[in-house]
């Protein structure tokens, strides 16, 4: 071969690997750019970041189980962000209570609410409180719904599908409990076995009222029909009473065989303590065979409040809540807690409150006939204890003199020592509670730990009549 041609040849594969190299440059700076050009996100969310901490606060009002089973997420978030969380509520009635008086004087203290969906959808949704939490999804991620249950977004409120989101859908239990001395769980398959005439005389029932029993009338209604209702109140003809506690240790006694409405996730959780500790109680966890209600609750439900005084703090809580990170720390805190999120672990459920695969989980609150039914539900049975002569009993009021052991929010939470060492609290009303001290009107403002109290209430976590001082 010829010097020349040689030369050519050497010329040619150097022109072959400049070629090479300045195309694989370009296909770098050209991915390079359309990851720029994809990924605008990720300059909003820095922005929001710093937004965020410039607030330096977010507020929350969180319901019952809320407040038991969620603190460690926003103590994470603290940690996370620096930036300082805020918590209070109670049970959704009172929360609801605090935003409408707030609202009525122009005052706006409040981020996120997590509280019963019953109280979200009759109350907060249609006073227009909230703001539409789907347009805060800033997160690729939380806004895929290929990452979630069913490949799409769970939403409380299915017309406008933005205001109430559920996050986390446990399975749904019976919602029926039993003395298991006197029923066998193996003979209650079907919410019609309540009804065989061997417990006649046996059963009891919470009072079905709607700060105690809303969603229960509704779920009932929806999945087993309005005769049952009937049949429950006229026909079984349970003694009523609005009292967990004693609902509780009836069956504990044997006094009754089997309890339905007795309380929510907190009061049932009871059964399962007390279960442990001997007690012949049983908290039917199997699903019957009409099906199940996987009622989100506090714990898995979060809404957006308009005029939020943090905004930018709540968008940030919000996204990092929804994405894979906050919602393992949801997880990991709290073992009921079956995030929707499908591309995350779940061996940290419990397997009793994990979701199975196979069953269709009904969530009746984003079933669009439910809020028609949760109004209809509670006249049909107001209607149906009056028509047959029930109304719940009077609970004889409990007096206990003790001394007071805690005070929350300036003397409208006041806990003590009841009979038996069991520590009670009772919410003090303005207007409706009497204090006194040495006969004389009271302040509930002035109460103070330490101070020996008459207090006259029908029952743990009630309303206290007359707080009376020394």
């Amino acid at each position: 071969m010829t010097t020349k041609l040689r030369g050519s040849l050497r010329i040619a594969r150097l022109l072959s690997i400049l070629t090479g190299v300045s195309a694989l440059i370009f296909i770098f700076v050209a991915g390079e750019s359309r990851a720029a050009v994809a990924a605008p996100w990720e300059q909003e969310w820095k922005s929001l970041i710093k937004k965020a901490k410039e607030e330096g606060k977010l507020t929350v009002a969180l319901g019952g189980s809320a407040t038991r089973n969620l603190r460690h997420v926003y103590k994470a978030f603290e940690k996370k962000f620096g930036i300082n969380v805020a918590l209070g509520g109670g049970r959704g009635s009172l929360v609801t209570a605090r935003l409408q008086s707030e609202r009525a004087n122009g005052i706006y203290t409040v981020d996120l609410v997590q509280i019963g969906v019953a109280s979200t959808i009759r109350v907060l949704l249609p006073s227009g409180y909230l703001a539409s939490i789907r347009s805060q999804f800033l997160l690729p991620e939380v806004k895929d719904p290929s990452k979630w249950l069913d490949g799409h977004h769970w939403w409380g409120d299915p017309k406008t599908k933005k205001f109430i989101l559920f996050y986390s859908l446990p399975q749904g239990d019976a919602n029926i409990a039993i003395n298991t001395n006197l029923v066998n769980p193996n003979d209650l398959n079907s919410y019609n076995d309540v009804f065989d005439p061997r417990y006649d005389g046996k059963r009891v029932s919470g009072s079905l009222e709607l700060s105690s029993g809303a969603h229960s009338i509704a779920r009932m209604y929806m999945m087993v029909g309005k005769d049952w209702l009937r049949r429950w109140i006229t026909e079984a003809k349970p003694v009523f009473s609005s009292d967990s506690d004693i609902i509780i240790n009836w069956l504990i006694e044997g006094k009754y065989a089997i309890a339905l409405f007795a309380g929510g996730s907190g009061e049932m959780a009871q059964l399962d303590d007390l279960r442990k500790k001997g007690a012949p109680v049983l908290r039917m966890k199997k699903i019957m065979k009409e099906g199940t209600d996987s009622n989100p609750g506090s714990s898995g439900t979060i809404t957006f409040i308009k005029n939020a005084p943090h905004p930018n703090a709540a968008k940030l809580f919000i996204n990092w809540y929804l994405s894979k990170e906050g919602q393992l720390v949801m997880q990991k805190g709290y073992s009921k807690g079956d995030s929707l999120r499908i591309d995350i672990p779940k061996d940290m459920i419990k397997d009793e409150f994990r979701r199975k695969k196979g069953v269709k989980y009904r969530v009746l609150t984003t079933e669009p006939e439910y809020k028609k039914i949760l109004t209809e539900g509670m006249a049909y049975v107001k209607k149906l204890k009056r028509s047959a002569g029930y109304a719940a009993p009077v609970v004889r009021d409990r007096v206990v003199t003790t001394n007071i052991t805690k005070i929350k929010r300036g003397g409208r939470r006041v806990s003590f020592k009841a009979k038996g060492g069991k520590t009670h609290t009772v919410r003090v009303s303005r207007r409706r509670t009497k204090v006194s001290r040495n006969g004389k009107k009271f302040s509930r403002g002035k109460l103070a730990v330490g101070m020996t109290c008459k207090f006259t209430y029908p029952g743990n976590m009630k309303r206290a009549k007359t707080i009376d001082c020394k």
